[in-house]
């Protein structure tokens, strides 16, 4: 059973009919969004899922982000740590995955690459925070990690983030969209920002057993972005 329509819950369809499986993809995905109404939609939406699902196999998409203690204050991330502690105390069986980035066709208009893309082809200025980096992962190589370990039963009731080995400067994706579009961009440079380390031991594994490989940002923009 898939929850969401979203380019995360597309890329799951496999699950579909599944009973045994919930996949919540239909959660707040704006890292900056402050609406309450929107984060008690998940909420109710969240809690009439899991209670008529009970004895499936239940998948929550999380942030990676959580582990920033700049962010630890804010209403999103305020939100997330609600939903995954209302998951640990309400599923029996579970999965919560906390994601980076992602990058596919399509995607939420505040994606980092999203919002990029549209700054640059517009001609707007933007700051860059010189020590911000970010983790953007393919969508299908997501797609691959989290059926592998759903299928194979690898972890259970666990929190576990996903993302490559090496984050990326903001700074060389600018670059990066500046070659795709063959465009220069207009920004400042701030000195904030940081190099968010995410913990991969519960997936370099698994990325490693799948031989995944991460890509460059600009092979991502031409595989998704080419048609934007």
């Amino acid at each position: 059973m898939i929850i969401g329509n979203g380019m995360v819950a597309s890329i799951f369809n496999k699950y579909d009919k599944v009973d045994n499986v919930v996949i919540f993809a239909s959660g707040v995905s704006n890292s900056t969004e402050t609406r309450g109404v929107e984060f008690l939609k998940e909420s109710n939406l969240l809690k009439g899922v899991i209670e008529q699902y009970k004895e499936s196999l239940f998948v929550y998409f999380s942030s990676c982000s959580l582990e920033d203690k700049e962010l630890n204050s804010t209403p999103y991330h305020i939100h997330k740590k609600n939903m995954e502690s209302l998951i640990q105390r309400k599923v029996p069986n579970y999965i919560i995955f906390r994601l980076p980035n992602i990058i596919g066709f399509n995607g939420n208009s505040t994606n980092i690459i999203n919002f990029l893309i549209n700054k640059i082809r517009n001609n707007e200025e933007f700051v860059i925070y010189k020590n911000a980096t970010r983790n953007i992962i393919d969508i299908e190589h997501l797609y691959q990690i989290v059926s592998y370990i759903i299928d194979n039963k690898t972890y259970r009731n666990k929190v576990i983030n996903i993302a490559y080995g090496n984050n990326i400067r903001i700074i060389d994706i600018v670059h990066s969209i500046e070659v795709f579009l063959n465009m220069k961009s207009i920004f400042h440079i701030e000195n904030k920002g940081i190099d968010l380390k995410i913990n991969d031991h519960d997936v370099a594994p698994i990325i490693q057993l799948l031989d995944i490989e991460q890509p460059s940002i600009l092979t991502l923009l031409k595989k998704y972005k080419s048609q934007v």
